[in-house]
């Protein structure tokens, strides 16, 4: 890196919040691309739709992970050098993680550790066994509370009950009330598509 690059860097770190990113969705998805390219050319598999949040990986090339996964400030491990001081050796085991996962702050996912698809893994959670499809996940080490679908009917109830508040819209103020869960559209369609959906399988 030249002289003129190093000044251009350190003038972008002081004019933007996230280096040389004007926004912080500017920074997200230039990391999710990073993260996606480096597994892809290690050899590993990233499906379509994923985003990453300040995620850590150890080993590109034991990572399959499949469509419209969320993983957030996680840390992702595929080898285990717990015991390399007394048998010479570190373990080392591929992480699967199906499709529809999300992934909370602060968890660590463990080697050899299968995630099925349609889980949601609670903030701070600890995943060294298998989690079936259709899972929530929380605590340390993580044990399933509900199925999926049962937290997705869950949900759908809350914004039936509260309605929501379209993105931009929001006031600090509408978040006092403890009693009610308020949620934000981030995306209609996916929001639009998401009600349908829910009302067609109640009719049927």
């Amino acid at each position: 890196m030249t002289i003129i690059e190093r000044a251009i860097r350190k003038l972008l770190h002081k004019q933007y919040a996230y280096g040389q990113y004007k926004t912080y969705q500017e920074y997200h998805e230039a990391e999710t691309k990073s993260i996606s390219e480096r597994i892809r050319a290690g050899g590993g598999h990233i499906g379509k739709n994923a985003d990453f949040y300040e995620v850590k990986f150890d080993n590109n090339a034991l990572f399959s992970i499949g469509d419209n996964v969320t993983i957030t400030q996680c840390r992702l491990l595929t080898h285990d050098a717990c015991l390399s001081k007394i048998t010479g050796c570190i373990r080392i085991a591929p992480i699967i993680i199906g499709d529809n996962v999300f992934i909370g702050a602060d968890s660590v996912i463990l080697p050899g550790t299968k995630i099925g698809s349609n889980v949601i893994v609670g903030a701070g959670c600890v995943v060294g066994h298998d989690i079936p499809d259709n899972s929530v996940v929380i605590g340390n080490p993580c044990r399933i509370i509900c199925s999926f679908d049962d937290f997705v009917e869950k949900e759908y109830k809350h914004i039936a009950e509260n309605g929501t508040i379209k993105q931009g819209a929001e006031r600090l103020d509408m978040f006092n009330d403890h009693a009610n869960i308020r949620h934000i559209i981030v995306n209609n369609d996916i929001f639009e598509s998401f009600l349908t959906k829910h009302q067609y399988n109640n009719k049927t």
